[in-house]
């Protein structure tokens, strides 16, 4: 997948390997290749809440990346330290949100509407397929929203590969 995203010159990539075969570490290394060639200058990581954490002590201890969270408080906190005015999703350059805290129109999504990212991650990305309703989703929304308008490179990352990855974005 590294070699692949380098490749390409605004890469979109399915990773759909098993649990625990090391998609967080292949997309550290996409990231890595894709920095070192001045490709990855902000980044945004889009997952599940529960996993948030978990990404930001991997980036960093594996790859030497620090990002911000960027949930109800982390926002407000970088609110703080800038200008009256300035949009929090543009100033930060690698930031980590949970796909609820941003699928919200009323809320973060329209901030983040305004911001362009070099790269964007979204784990679980089977989380954001349609389905068999007509009517789309927020999170699938919010999913073609980012893949579509917002990137320059984009990973999906999942640990399942059956008939529900063929609706994502």
């Amino acid at each position: 997948p590294a070699l692949r995203s380098l490749e390409l010159p605004s890469p979109r990539l399915l990773i759909a390997d098993d649990v625990g075969l090391g998609k967080t570490i292949e997309a550290g290394l996409i990231l890595r290749e894709l920095n070192a060639r001045r490709r990855a200058a902000r980044i945004l990581i889009v997952c599940p809440a529960s996993i948030i954490e978990q990404w930001q002590t991997e980036l960093a201890s594996k790859f030497g990346f620090q990002f911000k969270i960027f949930d109800s408080d982390g926002v407000a906190e970088t609110r703080r330290s800038l200008e009256v005015g300035t949009n929090p999703w543009s100033a930060e350059p690698r930031v980590i949100a949970s796909v609820d805290f941003i699928k919200r129109r009323e809320g973060a999504f329209r901030e983040l509407s305004a911001s362009r990212w070099d790269v964007i991650i979204i784990d679980e990305a089977h989380h954001l397929a349609s389905g068999n309703d007509d009517e789309m989703t927020d999170r699938f929304r919010l999913a073609r929203w980012l893949a579509t308008e917002n990137t320059g490179a984009l990973l999906l990352l999942t640990a399942r590969s059956d008939e529900h990855t063929s609706d994502l974005p």
